[in-house]
């Protein structure tokens, strides 16, 4: 695979995206991160998991979208 031709952005709690930025890494990608507004999951954050969310700006300035 060529450099340049594959992206890889996480959209995640920040648990979640340093284990898969460092998997991804280890594959041979650079990923980029967009950490969730808040985190919610039942796995890491809330004993009943609640919904969360996006930075949209932050997403769209991280792919090179301004807006």
């Amino acid at each position: 695979m060529e450099v340049g031709y594959v992206g890889i952005i996480g959209v995640a709690c920040v648990l979640n995206l340093i284990s898969g930025g460092l998997k991804a890494k280890s594959l041979g990608y650079i990923p980029q991160c967009v950490v969730l507004d808040y985190c919610g999951c039942k796995s890491h954050w809330h004993t009943d998991g609640i919904t969360t969310d996006i930075n949209i700006k932050r997403l769209l300035y991280t792919i090179g979208v301004n807006n």
